[in-house]
C-alpha cells in the first residue's frame, strides 16, 4: 500500500508541471510566442522531458512530450496565421 501512495505523489508531482496549450495563445506578443516556441522546440530537441530517474520516467516524459509537443504545434498554427494576415 506504501508503494502505491509514493507511485501516485510522484506520478502527481511530475504531472504538474507537464507542459499544456495555452487556452488563449493569441492574446500573447508575437515576440513571446516565438520566444516560448524556441524553447519548447529545445525542450524536445535536448529531451528534457519529465522525471529523469526510475520506471516513473517512461510515463512522466511521454506525458510531458505529448503537452510541449501540443503547445508547440498550437504556437506554430498561431505564428503562421499571423504571418498570413
Amino acid at each position: 500500500m506504501v508503494m502505491k501512495a509514493k507511485f501516485t505523489l510522484i506520478a502527481a508531482v511530475s504531472l504538474a508541471g507537464c507542459g499544456t496549450p495555452d487556452s488563449q495563445i493569441a492574446k500573447h506578443s508575437t515576440g513571446v510566442l516565438e520566444r516560448r516556441h524556441a524553447e519548447l522546440t529545445q525542450r524536445i530537441k535536448d529531451d528534457e522531458l519529465g522525471v529523469y530517474f526510475g520506471p516513473i520516467r517512461w510515463v512522466s516524459h511521454a506525458i510531458e512530450e505529448r503537452g510541449v509537443t501540443q503547445e508547440n504545434q498550437a504556437i506554430e498554427q498561431e505564428l503562421k496565421r499571423r504571418l498570413q494576415n
